[in-house]
């Protein structure tokens, strides 16, 4: 008796597992087709505009200031 108990056990986990995994495969060949069906039909566009901003050159006396107070915290 006991031994049957452990056979169908041991059959119902391994449907349950080959269950999950053949629905884990089916989803990933679906997400996969739906990528490469949505990268045919709208494929991304390869013009990049880089845009830079211009930035207001930095005072040398600010530049100083923040010159000597990463010498003072480098120094202790």
């Amino acid at each position: 008796m006991q031994s049957n108990l452990i056979e169908q056990g041991f059959d119902l986990m391994l449907f349950g597992m080959g269950t999950v995994f053949v629905f884990l495969l089916l989803l990933v060949a679906v997400t996969v087709c739906m990528s490469k069906m949505i990268n045919h039909w709208y494929p991304e566009e390869k013009d990049f505009v880089e845009i830079v901003a211009e930035q207001p050159p930095v005072d040398p006396h600010i530049a100083s200031v923040i010159q000597v107070a990463i010498d003072l915290y480098r120094a202790r």
